[in-house]
Formats: structure tokens, sequence, C-alpha cells
């Protein structure tokens, strides 16, 4: 092209040319920062020129923050716990100039090289971050604070960050593989939108701090722990009142996933305080196993969940003692679910062909969505997606009737999950496949002993996964990784 001065580039032509240059030195930025000094378009673009560095330099920052005097500030960072000390003089950075009013997206994850570090990691890199100079952040929109899976164990107060800075502006909040300390915190979020706890230990109830939260939209809980005592740091709740309890008007999605068998007190106490009357999707995953849920948790969600668009049970059994009563509860809350449109039931169940009453938890549910009034559904007539099983093979005529009942499932999706014995052979799915516009079948074989839902597999994404340890992290994380991206 003919040579040109560089007043005359249009912005679009220079952030083109910023790109380019960053791939050939990571330093090219700071030097065309300087540049901009003496060119006016350069200037000009030069929020355009600060999308392209790559590695974090404090010089650059300073820079940065020296030419843009008043416009807000995002900061990403992953941190590796053997290399901290750029991301740690960002921070200081901030803190030391008293940046934290133009801060308004925070998204930090900290990746162990070196567990023996990882003090050393918290006190230097979220110790700032959170530190008693660095708690007003008025602008904040997003905070993403987390490490890996957690391997605290037996945590105590000393080892909690607060994390509950005072950001009056925050619109989501995300925090996995934390110790939090919210003692002496007034949390107040009334503009929070996404809250999201992943592998993380609270101090209190989760319930006392949604109370700070009242125009919450999505809720996450995922491998949630507490430590401490029991009754600790706990604000009794009036349900007898006017206004009493816990009222999100906003909430659309709530997620309970892998909840440990600590917690399962604390998950039925917020949902008995709970109202949230425009909820649309609930989604729940039992950790390993099915019978430590309580039959008050089904109960309440059976009553207070009637608006439903999606429901998703992973793990769910009607196996262990007063497992009738359970399956009972689900089909009088599907009676009630007359909007649903996506549903979702994983079972954990023996599967063993010699004992035919273990086989009804799924046969039953089937039936009930079988059933017509006339040549409509009896229950959840918007039903267009549905995930089911694991069933035997002789089984798959009982799935076959519910679509032949249901017009709008077979131009909508189906997933079926089925059990087969290495003995025995696979059902025949050809009227699915053929009168199904979106099907899939996967197969699970096994020699008898039953399909045990979470020690080897999870329901993630719409398939099933095997792991090979159940200890690695990621069969604790593949779901949060699925639906909860961090960085």
């Amino acid at each position: 092209m003919d040579h040109c001065y560089i007043d005359q580039l249009p912005p679009e032509i220079l952030s083109h040319i910023f790109k380019l240059a960053s791939f050939i030195d990571p330093r090219i930025s700071l030097v065309v920062s300087w540049v901009s000094q003496h060119w006016r378009r350069v200037a000009l673009s030069t929020h355009l020129l600060w999308d392209t560095i790559t590695i974090l330099n404090p010089n650059m920052i300073s820079e940065y923050i020296n030419r843009n005097p008043t416009c807000l500030i995002t900061f990403t960072a992953v941190c590796r716990s053997s290399k901290s000390t750029v991301s740690s003089d960002c921070l200081s950075l901030f803190v030391t100039r008293r940046l934290q009013p133009r801060l308004q997206n925070i998204c930090i994850s900290v990746i162990h090289d070196d567990v023996e570090e990882d003090v050393e990691l918290d006190q230097k890199i979220l110790g700032m971050l959170f530190s008693p100079v660095s708690q007003r952040y008025q602008q904040l929109r997003s905070l993403s604070i987390g490490y890996a899976l957690n391997y605290v164990t037996n945590p105590t107060a000393n080892d909690g960050l607060p994390v509950f800075i005072e950001a009056p502006e925050l619109r989501d909040l995300r925090l996995r593989g934390l110790v939090v300390n919210s003692e002496n915190r007034a949390i107040r979020y009334p503009l929070l939108q996404t809250f999201s706890i992943i592998n993380t230990y609270l101090d209190r109830p989760i319930h006392t701090l949604l109370q700070g939260m009242p125009g919450l939209e999505c809720l996450s809980l995922i491998l949630m722990e507490r430590y401490g005592p029991e009754d600790a740091i706990e604000t009794p709740i009036d349900l007898s009142t006017p206004g009493g309890g816990l009222v999100l008007n906003n909430l659309r999605e709530l997620r309970i996933l892998r909840p440990v068998e600590g917690q399962i007190h604390d998950i039925d106490r917020l949902l008995a305080c709970l109202n949230a009357p425009n909820l649309k999707h609930f989604e729940w995953e039992v950790n390993y196993y099915p019978r430590v849920t309580s039959l008050s948790f089904w109960e309440r969600c059976a009553s207070q969940f009637h608006t439903l668009t999606s429901l998703h049970l992973m793990g769910f059994t009607t196996e262990f003692p007063a497992g009738t009563i359970v399956s009972q509860m689900l089909l009088g809350w599907l009676e009630s679910l007359q909007h649903l449109e996506s549903f979702t039931l994983i079972c954990s169940r023996s599967c063993l062909y010699n004992q035919i009453e273990v086989e009804l938890g799924v046969v039953t549910v089937l039936e009930h969505l079988a059933k017509t009034r006339g040549d409509d559904p009896m229950c959840c007539t918007h039903l267009r997606s549905l995930s089911i099983g694991p069933i035997l093979p002789r089984e798959l005529l009982y799935v076959q009737s519910v679509v032949q009942a249901r017009p709008r499932l077979r131009t909508g999706t189906l997933r079926v999950v089925q059990y087969v014995d290495t003995k025995r052979s696979a059902g025949d799915a050809s009227w699915l496949q053929a009168n199904v516009s979106d099907f899939a079948l996967e197969t699970v074989s096994g020699h008898g002993r039953g399909f045990r839902y979470g020690f080897r597999y999870r329901y993630v994404g719409g398939a099933l996964r095997k792991y090979s340890n159940m200890f690695t992290e990621c069969i604790y994380l593949d779901q949060a990784e699925q639906n909860e991206p961090f960085i």
C-alpha cells in the first residue's frame, strides 16, 4: 500500500497492527504506548492497544493508568503458585494507588504448582485483594476467585478469606475452592444476579448469606460445605410473619449439585425458608449416597416448585427405605408441572434381573408420562425434551409408549441410558430412531451389579460419562466446568 501518515490511519487498521505486533514481541504494547504520546491517532486508540497485552507487566499497567485516568479496569489473571510475582505486583499497584473504585471486573484463577506454596500464595495475592484497605469497590460488577479442587481438611476461621467486600454494584459473584470468612461482614448485594459456590467452605448457613441478595436470578451450590459449629453465625428466620423467610422473586435457576452429607441440614433449611415464585430451572445431583437425601427435601421441592420449565434430577433413587414414598412424591410433583419442557431423570438402581420390584421406579415414571386424557398427555403437556435411564432393554417399550403419547417429544429431544448385562443383548431402538427427530441411546454394561450413580458415572451435558477413578478432580468438577465457566 502507499505510505501515509500515522494520523491518517483509521482505528480499525491500528487495532490489526497492534495485534500483529503483539505476536512478534509481547513488549510491543508498551512501545506503542510510548509512541502514542506523540501521535494523537494512536492515543485515541489506546483502548484497542491494551486488548492485545498477553503478559502482565506492572509498567504496562502503570502506563495504562496514566493514560486513562478515568476508565474502568478489568483485571483477569491465571496465577501459578510458582510464578505469582507479576500478578502480585499488579494487585499491589491497584491497592497502593487506591484504584479499587475503578475496578469493574476481577477474575483470578489459581493453579497449584506446589502445594507447599499455597499458604504463601493466599497471603500474597488474595490477601492483597481482600486486605482491610481494599474493601471498597464502588464500580465492581463481577468477581470470580478460585482454586482448583480444594483439599483443605478441618478448616477454621483463620484459613478463611473475607471475600464479601463492599461492592454495591456487584452483579456476578463466583467462588471456587475457597475457605470463606464472613464474620463481622454486612453482606448486602442488592443488584447481584448470579451467585455460584463451587467446592467452597462457608462459615454460616447458606440462607443467611442469601438474605442480602434480594435480586438474585441464578444460584449454583456445588460441593458446598460448612466449617465451625452447626449454630455458628445463624440468624433465625420467622416464617410465620408476613415477609418472613427468604424472598427471591427474581430467582430463575437453582442448582444443588453433589451436596455433602453435612450440608443436607443447611439445604433443608434453605428450602424451608425459600420463596421463589418465578423459579424456572431446578437441578439436583446426588453426591455418592442417595439415601442421605432426606424425605423432607423431596417433600419441600414437590410442594414449592410448581412453575418449573426445566427439572433435572441426577442420581435419583427409589430403592432405599421409603423409596416408594419418594416415587409417589415425584409423580405428584410432575402432575403440578404444567409448563415443564425439559425433564432429566437419571436413577441409581440395582437393575438385578431376578428382582422385579427394583425395576418399578423408572417404569412407574414412564407409565405415568405415557398416560393420556383423550389426545393430550395427562401431565407435563409441554414436554419436548426427555433424558431418562438407566432402563433395561425390555423397558424400551415403555419409552416408546411415552413418545407415542407426546407429539411434541417426537420433534424434540430424547436421550435414553440403557443398562445391559454383559451376558445379555441390547434392546431394539429402531422404532425410536425412526420416530424421534433427535434421539440418542447410550448403553452402560455390567455384570448384574447394577448402576450406582456418582461412583464411576455422572450425567453431564446430556451424556453419561465414566471415570476410572472417582477421586480424581475431573469427576468432581466436570459438571461445574461444563456449566460454570470460570476464566
